[in-house]
């Protein structure tokens, strides 16, 4: 009987943190965007935000892998 609380506390524990709270409200805001935007989830405007945000990828992914 004491197998289901914790198994449920572990689940939480994994999923509730802050990673997957950020995680979630971004994706909450790229859907809101989506919808009540004009134009937001057109082709353009896709390949823009890539393209502004690749450099800074290149620039923090050598510094993710150290601290991991």
């Amino acid at each position: 009987m004491t197998s289901k609380p914790r198994q449920t506390t572990d689940f939480v524990a994994r999923i509730g943190n802050w990673d997957n709270f950020l995680a979630a409200i971004t994706i909450a805001v790229i859907l809101y965007a989506v919808f009540a935007v004009p134009n937001f989830a057109s082709a353009f405007n896709i390949s823009q935000a890539v393209a502004g945000i690749s450099e800074r990828a290149l620039i923090v992914l050598p510094s993710e892998a150290f601290w991991r």
